[in-house]
């Protein structure tokens, strides 16, 4: 097998100062998002992300330099506020997204020096052993903490927003970050794909190299519904299709490797409903197991439209565990990078399920493939964030 990565790298670093001139031209004066993390994959012969979360958790889980270069990257956006509301997820049980709220909390207070407080939707909301997040409400068209004479200047949501559009964030006065239209209930994982794809097709056309470097395949099936069995015979033609153009691929490539995929919802993140295909077959002959597991994905939202997603081995380890590197980024240029490993997990399958383990990397942040993908990823999330906006 070629080893196609190998002149990969030199090429990144010879033309870097051209590949960010093409990068900002892109970009065209636009905001970068707030807030990205991405499950980025390093096999043999290609380096790609998986998943893409506008909405990360985790940043607990950064290192001490990491968090620092997360408070610089935020200044320039939160220099002007003196009151910042950070909205939590409803999640009572959950101890470590509680670490990761306070660790959010602390960075955004770190980069503004405002008044930070931590809201929820309702009383379903966090509940710290140092204190409670507070209940927050829309009087007119201006968020405020329910019971104080307290209004933010600015909202920044750490909630995906799988449930739907809060009334509470319609129509208000305030900036909110990320964008909530950009909330689990309407973006589609298929849609960020398709858009990345298409951004590195015209970037490795101008700059001399495979795309297939640093993209993955994939195909969207919508109008699903797993326990009807409706749907399943699009979901089979969708990935013959899929298994047939990753097969040429590898021939192409002169890669002696079976092709597999990943079958998941098109939307919501924490590792839910991701079934690993292997063949055909398998893909034909969903079992109940199977079905019942992607049926339903976070807040018991039903799975009404999935993506088919070409497989790719990590040839990465951690500990003996195979594993998956995560960037988390910050107004566009990269805080962490981390590291996800499951003893549970081999090197095809999916790492983000039960007994995920995720530790930081502290590694020195340098101009590479991980800096070119987590850019062109960005640049997608603003294409993104643009085409939803239209609608």
């Amino acid at each position: 097998m070629v080893n196609y990565l190998r002149d990969f790298l030199p090429l990144i670093q010879d033309k870097s100062s051209q590949m960010e001139a093409w990068i900002e031209d892109f970009r065209n004066c636009r905001d970068w998002p707030m807030f990205m993390s991405l499950d980025v994959r390093v096999s043999e012969f290609k380096i790609a992300h998986v998943d893409s979360n506008l909405f990360p958790a985790g940043f607990n889980n950064l290192s001490d330099e990491g968090k620092e270069r997360a408070v610089q990257s935020m200044k320039p956006l939160l220099e002007n506020f003196s009151n910042i509301l950070l909205v939590a997820e409803k999640s009572t049980k959950n101890k470590l997204y509680a670490h990761n709220i306070i660790a959010l909390r602390d960075i955004i207070k770190s980069a503004s020096g405002a008044d930070v407080r931590i809201g929820v939707f309702n009383n379903d909301g966090l509940e710290f052993t140092w204190g409670e997040a507070e209940i927050i409400s829309k009087i007119g068209q201006n968020v405020r903490i329910v019971g104080q004479d307290w209004a933010p200047d600015v909202i920044i949501l750490n909630n995906d927003l799988t449930s739907g559009m809060p009334d509470v964030l319609v129509d208000v006065h305030q900036n909110i970050f990320p964008s909530p239209y950009l909330g689990w209930f309407q973006r589609r994982k298929s849609t960020h794909f398709e858009i990345y794809n298409k951004i590195v097709r015209e970037f490795a056309s101008h700059f001399g190299f495979d795309e297939f470097l640093i993209s993955l395949r994939s195909e969207q099936v919508q109008n699903v519904d797993f326990r009807n069995k409706i749907g399943l015979e699009s979901i089979f033609l969708k990935g013959q299709l899929l298994f047939n153009a990753i097969e040429g691929d590898y021939k192409n490539h002169h890669i002696d490797k079976k092709p597999y995929v990943f079958l998941k919802p098109d939307n919501g993140t924490f590792g839910m409903g991701v079934l690993e295909i292997d063949d055909l077959e398998s893909l034909s002959h969903i079992n109940k197991k199977n079905r019942h597991s992607i049926n339903k994905v976070k807040d018991g939202r039903k799975t009404s439209c999935v993506i088919l997603q070409e497989g790719l081995e990590t040839n990465f380890s951690f500990l003996d565990h195979s594993a998956e590197k995560v960037i988390y980024s910050v107004n566009g240029e990269i805080a962490d990078m981390l590291v996800r490993y499951n003893q549970h997990s081999d090197n095809h399958g999916n790492l983000g399920k039960s007994g995920a383990l995720i530790k930081s990397l502290n590694a020195k942040m340098e101009f590479g493939i991980e800096w070119l993908i987590n850019k062109l990823a960005n640049l997608a999330a603003i294409e993104e964030r643009m085409l939803i906006h239209k609608q």
